[in-house]
């Protein structure tokens, strides 16, 4: 992959190319596809052994029981652990924490 880059928040742009041996002498793909994951533009073109690709796509999922985008809940992020300051013991038994 040459260049990937998220244009917004569920659009993502990739641009690749690709020596690979096992190509026709020319193919040409052009697809642009709705209602499924990774779903919309896509295009592809390949010239003897060298590929170019360029596609446009939502990065969610499609969720194919209710028709619609698969939607996560983004987790709460972890409390960050307290501070005792280190006031020594006495103060720790007057706020009833310790022995």
């Amino acid at each position: 992959m040459l260049y990937y880059r998220k244009i917004s928040k569920n659009k993502a742009i990739e641009i690749s190319s690709l020596n690979d041996f096992k190509r026709n002498i020319f193919n040409l793909n052009f697809v642009i596809e709705r209602n499924q994951s990774h779903a919309g533009f896509h295009f592809l073109i390949a010239v003897f052994t060298w590929m170019f690709e360029f596609n446009i796509y939502d990065i969610r999922h499609w969720n194919y029981d209710n028709n619609c985008w698969e939607v996560y809940v983004e987790s709460e992020p972890e409390p960050k652990p307290e501070i005792k300051e280190a006031l020594g013991d006495e103060h720790e038994n007057n706020m009833g924490i310790g022995a």
